[in-house]
């Protein structure tokens, strides 16, 4: 489970983070910091992408098989906006404008998987030999 985790983080990451550096309603500064993070990420990237590969290669195929039963589940720990702890947090300090804050975020944002940028992580596991990763992302119960 932890080498799923930590596969879908570094695979993940760099298609969130040139959303947010290309963003241009977000503070310059912001922008610049973002960029400058997505540039270090991609600069080991490529290691670590065959590192999996390796990693997996390695695998006998019950290993193979729980580490594809399992790579969806980071997937949605990465999207998940934790609206329930960001409703509970503006609840303890008094904010009375959070809760129709969240409950309005909640109505008009979409889905965090139609948000989130997970094609990476779809190529590494097609060459992996894990061809069905979508449906097992969107099958993925939480």
């Amino acid at each position: 489970m932890h080498s799923a985790t930590a596969i879908v983080c570094e695979v993940f990451i760099g298609g969130y983070l040139r959303s947010l550096a290309q963003a241009k309603d977000i503070q310059p500064l912001s922008q610049m910091t973002t960029q400058a993070h997505m540039m270090d990420e991609l600069s080991h990237h490529a290691i670590f992408r065959e590192l999996a590969k390796l990693t997996y290669s390695a695998m006998s195929n019950t290993e193979k098989e729980f580490f594809a039963q399992v790579l969806p589940y980071p997937v949605y720990w990465l999207v998940d906006n934790d609206l329930d702890q960001w409703d509970l947090l503006l609840q303890q300090i008094n904010f009375k404008p959070g809760k129709s804050m969240i409950d309005d975020y909640r109505a008009n944002s979409k889905s965090p998987l139609e948000r989130a940028d997970f094609s990476a992580l779809i190529k590494l596991s097609k060459e992996l030999g894990i061809d069905d990763i979508n449906t097992r992302i969107l099958e993925c119960k939480v």
